[in-house]
């Protein structure tokens, strides 16, 4: 049986009256969340900084979770794990561990992962801001009868030195990958890139190389992707403390087969911009963003016309100062999770991150906050992926054992339609 984790946990170390109706308000606002069931995969390793839990994706009852930092063939060598739900009882049990096929010490296995029906991509990526690096990608697949294989390595044209580190994020779709890299910010030099490779028979190909259309000094193109089916997304960051970053969106033209930027959102207020993308719905984290730098998470869709606009801005019901709401971001239909760090006993210092589930009312043709997860640890939240009401959040840091907790969402109100 899996783990069941309490939202509950004990304050009875500290039940002063302020205390006490800080209490209060979190379970108002966590209104529907003590129904919710919140299950840790199981994972036997109790190894501290393994970081179990650094990369997450979920997909129609199926599970992936990257342990970077584990040491499987080697220091930092890495690990990935599958998991699936079995039976009517709801379970979850690991059915894969995954390493390369040319693992060694020190390539980070699993610091990125992405799933799509029986295919999981699992990034090895040393840095992310160096001189090109021979990284690799790695895509595994599932055979009939059960058992995962390593399908395909995917690499960097090394014709492009100046792209930085290949392998800073990862996104799959059917038979569709999308690989980004990092410019080598050291050497002063701005670029990076979007790597898309499709299978063709056995093969996986190359077919595109994708680079921002304008550069400024400062830029850095291409950490963290997003991808459905021929709409891709990807970050652009700025250096520097209050460098504002950019998120591009690229389409693919049915006649020609190529890739065009369609539209550039501007001015977002963090430098690891977490994103996701969800049909014709685009969520992007600005941990920075906001009033008091608490964060936010803007919306983005496009018009009739194709042209892209913010549809909305989710922030935290209890934003403060600093309090980093965005910091990872996952959008499903009508349903989006954020990370935001959590100061609800008042304290000088953070105490704990959660996760916060907001919910399409197309009724009112606006976003609403509905829950928030949350287990008292300061690493929850590290990675997150949703589908539906059912969610993955990752637990992983230096300092303790890796977790991952699958969280399913009670249903409240009507269902809500797709734009």
């Amino acid at each position: 049986m899996l783990e069941r984790v309490s939202l509950y946990r004990d304050y009875s170390w500290r039940l002063s009256a302020s205390v006490l109706s800080v209490f209060l308000l979190w379970l108002s606002l966590s209104a529907g969340s003590v129904d919710a069931q919140i299950f840790s995969l199981p994972h036997n390793d109790d190894t501290p900084g393994t970081f179990f839990g650094a990369s997450v994706a979920l997909e129609n009852g199926r599970a992936v979770v990257g342990a970077s930092n584990e040491e499987s063939c080697g220091e930092d060598a890495g690990a990935a794990y599958i998991f699936e739900q079995v039976g009517d009882s709801g379970n979850w049990e690991r059915v894969a561990r995954l390493t390369p096929s040319d693992c060694e010490e020190g390539i980070f296995f699993g610091r990125a992962v992405a799933l799509s029906g029986d295919r999981v991509i699992v990034t090895a990526s040393r840095e992310f801001f160096a001189t090109q690096r021979p990284n690799t990608v790695y895509i595994f697949e599932r055979e009939p009868a059960g058992e995962w294989v390593e399908a395909a390595q995917l690499r960097a044209d090394f014709a492009h030195r100046a792209e930085g580190s290949f392998g800073a994020d990862v996104a799959l779709d059917g038979d569709r990958a999308v690989v980004t890299t990092w410019a080598d910010t050291e050497a002063g030099v701005q670029g990076g890139a979007v790597y898309i490779f499709e299978k063709r028979g056995s093969r996986w190909e190359r077919t595109a190389r994708l680079t921002a259309d304008t550069v400024d000094e400062g830029d850095v193109f291409g950490g963290s992707t997003a991808l459905e089916g021929d709409r891709l997304a990807v970050t652009s960051a700025k250096l520097g403390d209050e460098g504002r970053g950019s998120v591009y969106i690229f389409e693919r033209e049915d006649a020609s087969g190529t890739w065009q930027n369609v539209a550039r959102i501007p001015d977002v207020n963090d430098f690891f911009i977490s994103l996701d993308l969800s049909r014709s719905r685009l969520a992007i984290g600005e941990s920075r963003a906001g009033r008091d730098n608490s964060g936010q998470v803007r919306v983005v869709v496009p018009d009739a016309s194709g042209n892209w606009h913010e549809q909305a801005r989710l922030r935290s019901p209890r934003p403060y100062r600093g309090g980093a709401f965005g910091t990872e971001v996952a959008i499903h239909g009508n349903w989006i999770v954020a990370t935001g760090f959590d100061e609800q006993l008042q304290l000088d210092t953070n105490i704990d991150r959660t996760v916060f589930a907001y919910r399409y009312n197309q009724d009112a043709a606006e976003w609403r906050f509905k829950h928030v997860m949350d287990i008292g640890s300061v690493s929850f939240g590290a990675a997150v992926d949703i589908e539906n009401q059912t969610v993955i959040v990752g637990d992983a840091s230096q300092d303790t054992p890796g977790r991952a907790h699958i969280i399913h969402i009670p249903f409240l109100g009507p269902s809500a339609s797709m734009p």
